[in-house]
């Protein structure tokens, strides 16, 4: 079985939203630092059901430390800007998401 866990700091505040079948599901971006001279890693977490529910009610915002598990790998996706190039990121399906509001942000290292 893989698993996934990291840490970083929310980057926008989270979209939640319900589906056309009524499964609530919550988009995420999180910036994971990678030492204190470079950028962010940034991972694009989405959340389903009831973990997005919580989420949603946890009041989680931009800013907040998360620290996001999944019990899966997570994917390469593709996608093209508005400039017309072509990027790629990371998107992870998390199992559980905890949001630590009384901690301070995250940095570089």
């Amino acid at each position: 079985m893989f698993s996934t866990v990291f840490t970083g700091n929310l980057g926008q505040d989270p979209d939640f939203r319900y589906a056309a079948n009524g499964e609530a599901y919550m988009r995420l971006q999180v910036a994971v630092s990678t030492g204190k001279d470079s950028q962010p890693l940034w991972v694009k977490v989405v959340a389903f059901g009831k973990t997005a529910e919580w989420l949603s009610q946890a009041g989680a915002k931009k800013g907040n430390r998360v620290t996001v598990m999944a019990d899966s790998c997570p994917e390469l996706e593709t996608f093209q800007r508005k400039d017309g190039s072509w990027d790629s990121g990371l998107v992870v399906k998390a199992s559980r998401v905890e949001v630590q509001t009384d901690l301070p942000p995250l940095r570089g290292k």
